[in-house]
């Protein structure tokens, strides 16, 4: 009877065991997964800023860009050539894009003379509704909002048409009013509801816009 008690408790104590171990396993994966994706949004930010830093350095110098296109260019492919693109962000079979380490699309339009802007485009993926695609958008505001001396404009665009809703249209610092929501002063709830409100919406992308 003994032998029968201490073998019905060992089963119980390795089953406790198993069990510890296992939702340390899921603890585990979790940790993992969540330093991963910040380890990405880290990586994201870092490879956006350079691309708007080389934006911001091309559109000084726009002015005799623009002077020989009579309607707007995707000038991605001058960036790459000019060095200004890491590698990591660039496909050797698709020039007209970079991708960042998320894979997200993103191109660069020069306009002609006298709309005196250039723009940049970033095509999130909002199509499946996931709080790491909220957290990757949330990334990309944040790191817009801190361009807002340098960025005239951002709007949210869906199915081909540009949303004109104020809370989805933030201004730089040039063009805060006290009539338009400043991309300087967004708030949490502001990027978060920016984000949110165009889940499942087609064809969905950022507008940067910049002006010499």
């Amino acid at each position: 009877m003994r032998k029968v008690c201490e073998l019905g408790r060992s089963m119980v104590e390795m089953l406790g065991v198993l069990a510890i171990i296992g939702v340390l396993s899921v603890g585990g994966i979790a940790g993992y997964s969540n330093a991963m994706l910040k380890y990405k949004l880290n990586k994201q930010a870092e490879q956006i800023n350079q691309v708007i830093n080389a934006v911001i350095r091309f559109t000084e110098r726009a002015p005799h860009e623009a002077k020989s296109i009579t309607t707007a260019q995707n000038y991605t492919t001058h960036l790459v050539k000019l060095g200004e693109i890491p590698d990591e962000m660039i496909k050797r079979d698709n020039d007209s894009y970079i991708y960042d380490v998320f894979n997200i699309a993103l191109n660069f339009v020069v306009y002609p003379i006298e709309k005196h802007q250039t723009l940049l485009h970033i095509y999130p993926d909002l199509t499946k509704k996931s709080q790491q695609n909220v957290e990757i958008c949330k990334n990309i505001l944040y790191l817009l909002k801190a361009h807002a001396d340098t960025i005239e404009s951002i709007g949210f665009v869906s199915n081909y048409q540009l949303d004109g809703a104020k809370s989805n249209a933030f201004y730089g610092d040039k063009k805060c009013t006290k009539n338009n929501i400043c991309l300087r002063t967004m708030t949490v709830k502001q990027i978060t509801d920016a984000c949110h409100n165009h889940y499942d919406q087609e064809s969905f992308w950022i507008d940067v816009w910049f002006r010499w």
